[in-house]
């Protein structure tokens, strides 16, 4: 009998047991849950603070304070679609289409619901204001498109990569020609417009002053003069009460005459495709008879020009006298000594062989 007793009584402190310990696990399991959903909820009202906080910065125009309390939202929960799209649609109703644009930037680099939020972007940077830029280049020459620009994104100083749809400019015909553009960052079109002019051409006659070379490039100071030739000349001599018309020049048909009431220095930049001309007298020997004078000419390329006829066309007023030729106001020849051929006109290196 005590036996039995005793055996009643394990199996009641077992069943209590299992009882007790059962009614714990339960208890804990609803303590989690609660707090969960508590916690939820604190998340929730705490993501509702700091968007109603921006969008009062955002009406006080306080831009900067409103970001930082939009993008702490965020951080909050950044699953969340529906604060990214709160978000901007507060940016759109303040007319803030660059923030709103970001916002959806860092949605989709989130990878939240990236099929409708670029939807969203291509709606936003579609009333971004095109970006519209001009250049004018002459015939031929070289040109490339920018790689970047700097603009004035919400009052800040923005330099924007671009990537051009057709980054190949043709310069070989006249006209205008527009060429397209973006930037995905900030949802910007650029659109770029590209005059081509012919190329301008002048002849100036003058007294070479200076050659100096500064940021890599080669310039050149010319005191420039008047120049007249033929009728022109000596009627403009004789304006002048001056004797000094070259009536004998065996180079031109007719006199020429040159004026120099101006003080002024002009400076030109030399084209790297210039070449300095200089003609002189030189001795021609054939075998079969007498020796005689004939034209000889020397070329000095840009490479060359500074270092060889720096010195010497300064130090000789006489040598420094010259015919300057410019095209789109660089100086692309200078020829000396009175007997001039346009040097694009002439192969000197064939005449020479």
């Amino acid at each position: 009998m005590k036996k039995f007793i005793k055996l009643e009584l394990i199996l009641l402190f077992i069943i209590l047991t299992t009882s007790l310990l059962s009614c714990t696990d339960t208890s804990k399991k609803v303590t989690i849950s609660n707090n969960t959903e508590y916690e939820i909820l604190i998340e929730d009202n705490q993501v509702s603070e700091l968007i109603n906080k921006g969008k009062n910065f955002l009406s006080n125009k306080k831009y900067n304070e409103a970001k930082i309390n939009f993008i702490r939202a965020i951080s909050l929960n950044n699953e969340n679609k529906d604060i990214y799209l709160q978000i901007k649609n507060l940016y759109l109703n303040s007319n803030r289409l660059d923030d709103a644009y970001y916002i959806i930037k860092i949605a989709l680099l989130n990878n939240v619901d990236t099929e409708n939020m670029n939807i969203i972007l291509t709606e936003i940077s579609s009333k971004l204001d095109v970006i519209n830029i001009s250049e004018t280049v002459t015939q031929n020459s070289s040109y490339s498109l920018p790689n970047d620009i700097n603009i004035d994104i919400n009052n800040n100083k923005i330099s924007l990569p671009i990537f051009w749809l057709n980054s190949k400019v043709d310069t070989s015909q006249l006209g205008t020609f527009k060429y397209e553009g973006i930037n995905n960052e900030y949802g910007r079109k650029i659109e770029m417009e590209i005059v081509v002019t012919a190329n301008k051409y002048t002849t100036e006659y003058g007294y070479i002053k200076n050659i100096y070379k500064q940021y890599d490039k080669l310039y050149a100071d010319i005191d420039l003069v008047e120049y007249f030739t033929g009728d022109e000349a000596i009627s403009e001599a004789i304006k002048d009460n001056s004797d000094e018309v070259d009536l004998d020049s065996i180079y031109f048909d007719g006199p020429y005459y040159k004026r120099n009431n101006s003080s002024k220095i002009t400076t030109y930049e030399l084209d790297t495709s210039f070449a300095y001309c200089e003609y002189y007298p030189g001795v021609y020997a054939p075998l079969d008879g007498p020796a005689m004078t004939r034209t000889e000419h020397r070329i000095i390329k840009y490479s060359e020009f500074l270092d060889q006829y720096k010195d010497t066309l300064i130090s000789n007023p006489d040598k420094s006298y010259a015919r300057i030729s410019t095209k789109n106001n660089k100086i692309y020849a200078i020829y000396r000594n009175d007997f001039y051929f346009e040097w694009k006109d002439v192969d000197y290196e064939k005449k020479d062989q």
